[in-house]
């Protein structure tokens, strides 16, 4: 108990003592990325695809991630990088249109715009190679 009355008390000192500009930075970083949950699970499911190892318990593994780190605590992790890119103001820009209609159908949809980017690179690289490879029966490239 009195473990969770610290980590609240630091937690309540730590957000009590972010400017205006880092506290709309926590509010759109919070919008705009994934939960620490979801990233978890990402990196879990990596992990297992590389080594799947039967004797892991992976819902034991991912239960202690998640305590090395917490939510607020990744999300933090992001303030600096967004108050050295963006102006006050332009935060301000960047919640209005999060909040919007548009912006929160953005959030929902990156995760399937990323997905669909990848194949439509992966498309044109195919055929960006087999241009390449026509120029180089052109001898215009050399071997």
């Amino acid at each position: 108990m009195k473990k969770i009355i610290l980590i609240n008390l630091l937690i309540t000192i730590c957000f009590g003592s972010l400017s205006p500009k880092e506290k709309d930075i926590l509010e759109l970083v919070k919008i705009n990325h994934y939960p620490i949950d979801s990233l978890i699970s990402s990196s879990i499911e990596l992990i297992r695809l590389f080594d799947n190892n039967d004797k892991v318990d992976w819902n034991l593994l991912s239960k202690d991630i998640k305590n090395i780190m917490s939510e607020d605590d990744y999300y933090m992790i992001y303030i600096p990088m967004y108050d050295d890119l963006f102006s006050a103001s332009e935060i301000k820009d960047l919640l209005r249109f999060y909040r919007s209609p548009t912006g929160r159908k953005m959030t929902n949809l990156t995760l399937k715009l990323t997905t669909e980017e990848v194949k439509v690179n992966m498309k044109y690289i195919s055929v960006l190679s087999e241009k390449i490879d026509s120029l180089r029966k052109k001898n215009y490239l050399n071997d």
